[in-house]
């Protein structure tokens, strides 16, 4: 087949994005397969620097645009030169309704709309837009089940679909025996952490990880607390920054929907990665983890609750196995990936 992936940001030298590295992993596994997969992304990378208006990436060919109008000229372009089958658009919300009528009614090939988040936000008045948006493709697959049940009575043409993990690429390696116990935090840490793992670090030494990227929105000083810190810098096998850690600390926020890929990336490449997770207890994280089999669940982000699991988590060897176990089961991507390909079928 020739499928088309369209995303706002799916160049390979973008780093931290989600929906990028789901996109990219999916367009990597279809041409092993011998498909052809086209990427059209924006120009303009996160770091504000400018790609080759075209280039072929481990095989994958990459057609990138400037504005508006050069993406819809390139789409036609494209589409007519590439003898597309199919559409897949990747995105955490929706694209802009004058975009979907466009692919509909001018393009006329089938849209997939593939989405990681939820589309419209409780502080917002835009659901009615972006349902409009997402009514206009052929199929919305989605990959959270929370997200996908939230928007089923609007949308008659939604499917829960998760997405899949290279379990071969994030597998669990051998760890050496070490007295200090490291938690890795890839999101900016909350004051309660801090005082969690300085009270732990009394009885058992600790070192937490922090992402570098992060170290600018890291408003609490960690310097108050009488604590081992590490920054880690960008790693281009993550795999290897997940295995250096026995627990992943992904603490999210309960007001709104989850502002990352849903459910979040790291949690599943952890999980792959026989690495637990202790994350909070909200609906898109339950999905994945049952509390104290597979990860563990917090209902509050306070020094008490987090101390307790924290302890638990770092003594309880069997919820590595089960983490790794639920991958391999629900989030394999050699699995999912042939029920993406059923999806294209037209």
């Amino acid at each position: 087949m020739n499928i088309l992936f369209e995303g706002g940001r799916l160049n390979p030298i973008d780093k931290g994005e989600g929906t990028r590295n789901i996109a990219l992993s999916y367009a990597k596994k279809l041409k092993e397969e011998g498909h052809n997969v086209v990427i059209i992304t924006r120009r303009r990378n996160k770091n504000k620097t400018l790609s080759k208006k075209f280039e072929t990436y481990e095989g994958i060919k990459f057609y990138r645009w400037t504005n508006s109008l050069h993406l819809l000229y390139l789409l036609k372009k494209i589409i007519n030169k590439e003898k597309i089958d199919t559409i897949n658009i990747f995105a955490k919300g929706s694209r802009p309704v004058s975009f979907m009528f466009y692919l509909k009614y001018f393009i006329r090939k089938p849209i997939i709309f593939n989405l990681f988040g939820c589309p419209f936000s409780k502080k917002y008045n835009n659901k009615s837009r972006n349902i409009l948006a997402l009514s206009l493709a052929n199929k919305v697959l989605v990959s959270s089940k929370t997200i996908c049940n939230l928007l089923k009575k609007d949308l008659k043409n939604i499917e829960y679909l998760p997405y899949g993990i290279d379990t071969k690429k994030f597998s669990p390696l051998k760890k050496t025996q070490n007295k200090k116990k490291i938690i890795l935090c890839m999101r900016p840490p909350t004051e309660s952490l801090f005082k969690a793992v300085e009270n732990i670090s009394k009885d058992q030494p600790l070192l937490l990880l922090l992402n570098k990227e992060r170290k600018g929105k890291t408003f609490i000083n960690f310097k108050n607390f009488k604590i081992n810190v590490e920054f880690i810098g960008y790693e281009k096998n993550v795999s290897k920054i997940f295995n250096k850690a026995d627990l992943c600390v992904d603490l999210q926020s309960k007001k709104e929907f989850i502002k990352s890929a849903s459910p979040p990336l790291m949690i599943l490449e952890s999980m792959s990665c026989g690495v637990p997770i202790l994350s909070t207890k909200i609906p898109e994280i339950e999905e994945i983890i049952s509390d104290k089999i597979d990860g563990f669940l917090i209902k509050e982000n306070n020094t008490t609750s987090l101390e307790c699991k924290i302890r638990k988590a770092l003594k309880d060897k069997k919820v590595s196995n089960r983490a790794r176990k639920t991958i391999l089961e629900r989030y394999n991507l050699d699995k999912l990936i042939k029920k993406f390909l059923e999806k294209q079928k037209y």
